[in-house]
């Protein structure tokens, strides 16, 4: 049971190192200045994971995952970003790459609908140029998706009629993810988790002795 007991605490230690260390790396990439990827100046293709993005979302399409409950609650979802390019004249307006947006707070589903019904509309009638939304405030990082994620916005960029060399293209595999503003707490825990399972491990080895 000793040794059992040994164990539990080293776990508890690394578990708070994987904190520290987590909480670290987040509280830098927010410390990064942030990319604005509406702003016609900003390079997707230099888009690199960690990147702080902060910016007024004008345009996104419907949602490719949606993650729910075993109850059927929707918790999560990740709308499509389309990148805006206007041509130098000015007279029209194509799609040069596509991002996902991850959303995991519930109550603000119907407020990304509303703007993917609205850029949807406009986007399909071709009558219509100017597009001036209520736009959505987004502070986020940029991180790599999961394979079923980036697996299920593959298929709905196919399912858009795109063909395999522009998805390969974009931005496919990645999202941006709100920040965590509770960061620094986050590095706290992990140093509090840290000192208190190392602490344990050393009482635990002196009281085997």
């Amino acid at each position: 049971m000793k040794i059992v007991s040994l164990i539990r605490w080293i776990a508890v230690a690394v578990l708070g190192i994987v904190l520290t260390v987590i909480g670290v790396i987040e509280f830098v990439n927010l410390k990064k200045a942030p990319k604005d990827l509406t702003d016609p100046e900003t390079d997707w293709t230099e888009l690199a994971v960690g990147d702080h993005v902060k910016m007024n979302l004008n345009a996104l399409f419907d949602p490719f995952v949606i993650t729910t409950k075993d109850d059927g609650t929707e918790t999560m979802r990740d709308y499509a970003m389309p990148q805006l390019v206007y041509s130098e004249s000015g007279d029209s307006i194509n799609i040069a790459n596509y991002i996902g947006i991850h959303v995991n707070d519930k109550d603000l589903f119907a407020q990304y609908d509303k703007l993917a019904d609205e850029t949807i509309d406009w986007w399909m009638d071709d009558d219509a140029f100017e597009f001036n939304p209520e736009t959505i405030e987004i502070d986020g990082i940029v991180k790599e998706m999961d394979d079923e994620s980036i697996g299920f916005f593959k298929e709905y960029l196919e399912d858009m009629g795109y063909e395999d060399d522009f998805i390969e293209g974009t931005c496919y595999k990645y999202a941006v993810y709100p920040a965590q503003t509770g960061l620094p707490i986050i590095m706290i825990i992990g140093v509090l988790v840290t000192l208190f399972g190392i602490g344990a491990t050393v009482f635990s080895v002196i009281k085997r002795k």
